[in-house]
């Protein structure tokens, strides 16, 4: 899964290049964040699977409810710190006007 992570980032930084390609006039530019957007999200979608089916439920055996709301608190921090107050926001907010622009299409 943490391989995942890595493609997921690769694209990521494809569609941010493609994407400053087309704000510059490379039309044709549009069709590689097309691509790498649909590899990223089926990439999403079978590691959230992953996740749900495999990892949180052996999380919820092998962790105390404890150590369960410790680890969230620990999570949280992290957002806070590293990617600061809102961000989160603002991705669910990209996220949707790219949803928008993709179904203009």
């Amino acid at each position: 899964m943490l391989a995942e992570h890595e493609m997921g980032r690769t694209y990521v930084r494809a569609m941010a290049e493609a994407a400053a390609r087309y704000s510059q006039g490379d039309k044709p530019a549009a069709s590689g964040l097309v691509q790498c957007g649909r590899s990223y999200v089926s990439l999403l979608r079978q590691h959230i699977a992953k996740e749900d089916g495999i990892l949180f439920p052996l999380a919820d055996r092998v962790l105390s409810e404890g150590e369960q709301a410790q680890l969230g608190e620990e999570f949280e921090a992290i957002e806070r710190e590293r990617t600061g107050p809102g961000e989160h926001e603002r991705y669910h907010h990209m996220l949707d006007e790219l949803e928008q622009v993709v179904a203009a299409w």
